[in-house]
C-alpha cells in the first residue's frame, strides 16, 4: 500500500509537466488564430524566385528534370532524362566517374552553361565528349566529366567548383561561361551570387521557417516598418544583371583560387550566333571581359567565339544589319545560342588546340 502515494505523486508531476507544455502551445495556436482571423498580419513575403516560376513550381512536384540546391541554385535532377540521355546518379551529364581519380590517368572537368550541357544533343555529341574522343585519339588515357548545366552562370559555376568538383582532384578545370546568362536580369532583385550567400545563412533559413505565421509577420511589422520583403524590388530586379559585369572577373579570381596550384585553370569564350548577339549586346561586354581576364591573370584560353564568327563571316559576309539573316542559316548553330554537333566538333578541336599551344597535353 506503500506505493499508492508515490504512483499518485508521480502522476500529478507528469500531468503538470503536460500542462507546463501544452499551455503555452494552446497560447500560441489561439494567438495565431486571432490574428489570421482579425487580419492583422501582412499577407507572407513572396518566395524568392531561385531560376523561374515555372521551374521553381516543378521542383517541389519531381516534374522538373533539374532540381533546387541551396549551394548553386539547381542542377540536373539525378536519373532524369534530357535528350535522349539519364543524368548519372551524382548529378551531372555523361559517365559517372569515381571521385578517386585513376593514377596517370589526366582528369579534366568541363564547367558552363547549357552549351557544354549539350542542349538539344545526345551527350555523346557534347563538345566534352568530343573533346575526350580526341584525346584518347592522340593516345592519351583522358577522361572528362561534363558538369555543364542548362542556365547556370560563372557564380553558378564557382559555387559548384567549390562544392563539388574540386573534389574529383581534376588535373585540368575549364569554365565555359559568359555566352548569354549572365546578362540576364536578376529574379527577386538578388545576383546569382547574392542568392547563393543568402541561402546559405542561418537567417535565410530561420526567415523561411517562421515567415509562414502571420503572428511573427505582425510582430515584425508592429516593431517596423520596413518589412524585408524576399520577393525583392521590380525596380532592383529590372537593373541588377544576375551577374553584374564588374563581378565577372572577380569571379574567375574566385575559381582560380579554389584550386591547387598543380591544378591548371582554362577560360572558353563560349560562341554564339550573330543575330542572337544583335538582340543582345550587352553579351559582347562578357566576351571582351573574359579575354581580358584570361590576359591579365596569365591564364589559358579558348577564343571558340572568334573562331566561329571567322567561320560564319567566311560564310556570309561581314555582320551587317543586311546579312544577318544570313547568319541565322549557320550550320554551326541550332539557334542563336546552342551549337549543333558540327559546331560542338568545332569547339571541342578548338580547345583541344589551345592545351596543346598552352603545354596542358603533349603534341602529337
Amino acid at each position: 500500500m506503500a506505493d499508492a502515494p508515490t504512483s499518485s505523486r508521480t502522476s500529478k508531476s507528469r500531468a503538470r509537466v503536460v500542462v507546463a507544455i501544452a499551455t503555452p502551445l494552446v497560447l500560441v495556436a489561439l494567438l495565431e488564430f486571432a490574428v489570421v482571423t482579425l487580419g492583422l498580419a501582412p499577407p507572407a513575403p513572396a518566395a524568392m524566385e531561385i531560376w523561374d516560376s515555372k521551374e521553381d513550381r516543378q521542383f517541389t512536384d519531381g516534374a522538373s528534370a533539374f532540381r533546387f540546391r541551396r549551394e548553386w541554385l539547381w542542377e540536373p535532377r539525378p536519373g532524369a532524362e534530357i535528350f535522349g540521355d539519364r543524368i548519372n546518379d551524382d548529378g551531372y551529364r555523361g559517365p559517372r566517374a569515381a571521385l578517386a581519380k585513376t593514377p596517370e590517368r589526366l582528369r579534366i572537368a568541363t564547367l558552363g552553361d547549357s552549351t557544354t550541357f549539350g542542349f538539344g544533343l545526345p551527350e555523346r555529341d557534347s563538345w566534352s565528349r568530343r573533346l575526350e574522343d580526341a584525346l584518347r585519339a592522340r593516345g592519351i588515357d583522358a577522361e572528362v566529366l561534363n558538369f555543364g548545366c542548362v542556365g547556370y552562370t560563372l557564380a553558378q559555376g564557382t559555387a559548384l567548383l567549390h562544392g563539388r568538383v574540386r573534389a574529383y582532384e581534376p588535373d585540368v578545370v575549364i569554365l565555359a561561361f559568359g555566352a548569354v546568362n549572365e546578362q540576364f536580369a536578376a529574379r527577386s532583385g538578388m545576383t546569382d551570387a547574392e542568392k547563393i550567400l543568402f541561402l546559405a545563412s542561418v537567417r535565410a533559413r530561420a526567415a523561411a521557417f517562421l515567415t509562414r505565421y502571420a503572428t511573427v509577420r505582425w510582430i515584425r511589422t508592429s516593431f517596423s516598418r520596413s518589412e524585408v520583403s524576399l520577393g525583392g524590388d521590380s525596380a532592383a530586379t529590372a537593373t541588377k544583371a544576375r551577374v553584374p559585369l564588374a563581378e565577372f572577373p572577380t569571379l574567375f579570381s574566385i575559381a582560380r583560387h579554389e584550386l591547387p596550384p598543380t591544378t591548371k585553370l582554362v577560360l572558353v569564350s563560349p560562341p554564339r550566333r550573330a543575330d542572337g548577339e544583335s538582340n543582345m549586346p550587352a553579351t559582347l561586354d562578357y566576351t571582351r571581359s573574359l579575354l581580358d581576364t584570361a590576359q591579365r591573370m596569365g591564364l589559358a584560353c579558348a577564343n571558340v567565339y572568334d573562331v566561329f564568327r571567322d567561320r560564319d563571316v567566311a560564310a556570309f559576309g561581314a555582320v551587317q544589319t543586311k546579312t544577318l539573316a544570313q547568319h541565322a542559316t549557320s550550320p554551326l548553330f541550332i539557334d542563336p545560342w546552342h551549337p549543333s554537333a558540327d559546331g560542338h566538333a568545332l569547339y571541342a578541336n578548338t580547345v583541344l588546340d589551345a592545351l596543346v599551344a598552352n603545354g596542358l597535353i603533349p603534341e602529337k
